[in-house]
């Protein structure tokens, strides 16, 4: 499931109408021409994604990552022969066999050269012209460059053979894993410039951030990205060639039904049979995959492109896209966006405790009553939202702030008394524990809040006394307007909002 469906369905968003359009190897003209026509009218909420296509990513991943089609001079010259003179390949002809002879350095600096172009920022300004109410998110770099690990790594195609015996295999070096980031940076520079052009009914939602702080892309430090497993390790946010897909089918497996033309899986199709053709000799290189060869079928008469065969495996139709994980992350910072969009939008009142928050110990008749704890320490989740519109910047940042408090007090947007220690951590709108261990002044002296992060609240140790914590009502509660702090909360440079949920409280 992509992120913009699980947004629809998403409860902190009621229950509303949902129209996906989306459409695998669309490029800006085709989302002004055909998909944005087909919406209702009456959208609240449009979420866009555009840009990649346009700057040719199909083209990328082919000359420096797959090399589904790389071609040398002699054989651009011979494909254009055999597509025009030859009726067994009347399918390529009008191919643009030249790209295939560009090289990755070549496409690189053509992708650049579009990304930066009049044209490209032009189509962008189009797009989120056409459409209202947008939340427009960017795209996420696919490498970490941190570490030289995956130079010797490979994911080419095919084992060359014939004429191409000497073509060399492309590398993730660290040079060209950072030259692939760059193009990334640049386009989403141009869709942030976009949205500050079309002015306040746009928002730009940035989840490279957050994939680079949850450590979610491809060669990151320590990881093999040569290994044959369905995944390289739990985390990766992107799918590879041999992932697996949720239902558990096999990336080595191949479909019989063509490939609807300009499509992403049909573009690496088509470039996966001029390679047969060219070089009938190559054979895969995934040894593992279930089918150790290939064979160019024969196409429709009359219908040479509309479906395209595959003569590539499955796992090539979702690969450099992100995987569930990666789609929730993006589904929640656009539901974080719209959510604090719409309280920013309805004033967000002060926040007013629920004094009925924190459950005190119940008591039965059958039971003596238990002593009343005395004291309490409360940890709250600070998250706060800046934004610069002029620069179309967005950023979340979070911290645990520690109340040392009598018990049965609030602490939620409490500036008196105020927290008694911080620290930096937390992350997203449903958070995790704060693990570690915290020196806090209590009414009983310097004790320690201690956590070992393995999915617990921790507890307060005073000495060798260890008080129990809990989990608060508030924590898995989505956010809402009460636990905003309010206008008359202070606020600093470019912070749009402050809100508190309590995560953890500690009483004895």
């Amino acid at each position: 499931m992509a992120h913009p469906a699980m947004v629809s369905r998403d409860s902190r968003l009621g229950k509303p109408a949902f129209q996906f359009k989306s459409c695998s190897g669309a490029v800006a003209a085709d989302i002004v021409k055909n998909q944005i026509p087909e919406l209702e009218t009456n959208q609240d909420a449009i979420l866009l994604s555009v840009g990649g296509n346009d700057v040719e990513l199909v083209e990328l991943l082919n000359q420096c990552i797959y090399q589904l089609s790389v071609l040398n001079s002699e054989q651009v010259e011979l494909a254009k022969i055999m597509a025009e003179l030859d009726g067994d390949y009347a399918w390529a002809k009008g191919y643009d066999f030249d790209a295939l002879g560009r090289g990755c350095e070549g496409q690189i600096a053509r992708t650049q050269s579009i990304a930066q172009s009049k044209t490209f920022r032009d189509s962008l300004d189009q797009v989120v012209s056409d459409a209202k109410k947008k939340l427009s998110s960017g795209y996420g770099k696919f490498f970490s460059t941190e570490s030289t690990d995956c130079d010797k790594v490979t994911w080419t195609t095919w084992l060359y053979k014939g004429t191409n015996a000497g073509e060399p295999a492309a590398y993730l070096t660290k040079s060209r894993r950072q030259a692939m980031n760059n193009l990334v940076d640049i386009v989403n520079n141009q869709i942030r410039e976009a949205v500050i052009r079309a002015g306040n009914s746009v928002r730009y939602v940035d989840w490279d951030s957050e994939l680079q702080a949850r450590h979610g892309r491809f060669c990151e430090s320590g990881v093999d990205e040569a290994t044959k497993e369905s995944n390289s390790r739990v985390g990766l946010m992107f799918y590879e060639l041999n992932s697996f897909d949720t239902l558990g089918n096999s990336p080595w497996k191949r479909e019989s039904a063509e490939e609807l033309e300009g499509t992403f899986m049909a573009d690496l199709s088509i470039m996966g049979q001029i390679q047969l053709f060219v070089d009938p000799n190559v054979t895969p290189n995934h040894a593992y995959q279930t089918s150790s060869s290939v064979a160019l079928a024969s196409t429709k008469s009359g219908d040479a492109r509309a479906g395209i065969f595959a003569p590539i495996v499955d796992g090539y139709r979702r690969v450099f896209h992100p995987q569930i994980g990666g789609h929730l992350m993006i589904a929640d910072l656009i539901i974080d966006r719209m959510v604090v969009d719409r309280l920013i939008d309805n004033g967000y009142e002060k926040y007013k405790f629920d004094e009925k928050a924190c459950e005190k110990p119940s008591t039965t008749p059958s039971n003596p009553a238990p002593s009343t704890p005395k004291n309490a320490l409360n940890i709250i989740l600070d998250m706060r939202i800046y934004e610069r519109q002029d620069i179309a910047w967005t950023e979340s940042r979070y911290k645990w702030l520690f109340y040392s408090v009598p018990y049965g007090t609030g602490s939620e947007c409490s500036s008196d008394p105020g927290p008694i220690a911080q620290a930096p951590g937390g992350t997203g709108t449903r958070p995790k524990w704060p693990a570690g261990t915290y020196n806090i002044q209590t009414q009983d002296g310097v004790c320690q809040y201690k956590n070992d992060g393995n999915d617990n609240p921790g507890a307060v140790w005073c000495g060798s006394t260890a008080h129990s914590c809990k989990a608060h009502a508030h924590k898995d509660q989505p956010i809402y307007a009460d636990m905003t702090c309010g206008k008359n909360f202070p606020l600093g440079d470019n912070e749009k909002l402050v809100t508190h949920r309590a995560v953890v409280a500690c009483e004895w």
